[in-house]
């Protein structure tokens, strides 16, 4: 599992192209992420915690992940769409809190 809810000065999740066999990825508390478009090559994620990504809007860039199985976006108050998720077949269970 990888944490990086340390890392509140993020904008963007990137860099991820060597870690090919990760599975989970916990980036809960990046306050200042606006976009994952990093992610797409990892494509064995099957859990994804973006708890209070607060820039966050929208969840481009899953088109690869067919893997997912659960995603927590409560917390994510800039959230706009998430349109990106829309063709994971995997994806089982969804948290969120929008109001």
């Amino acid at each position: 599992m990888m944490e990086t809810a340390r890392l509140e000065e993020m904008s963007v999740f990137e860099g991820l192209e060597g870690c090919t066999n990760l599975e989970e990825i916990d980036i809960s508390g990046c306050e200042s992420l606006r976009s994952l478009k990093g992610l797409n090559k990892s494509a064995h994620i099957r859990e994804l915690s973006l708890l209070n990504c607060k820039s966050l809007v929208n969840l481009d860039g899953f088109e690869n992940l067919h893997e997912l199985e659960k995603i927590g976006l409560q917390g994510c108050e800039s959230l706009e769409n998430i349109v990106g998720i829309s063709g994971l077949r995997s994806l089982r269970e969804i948290e969120a809190d929008w109001r």
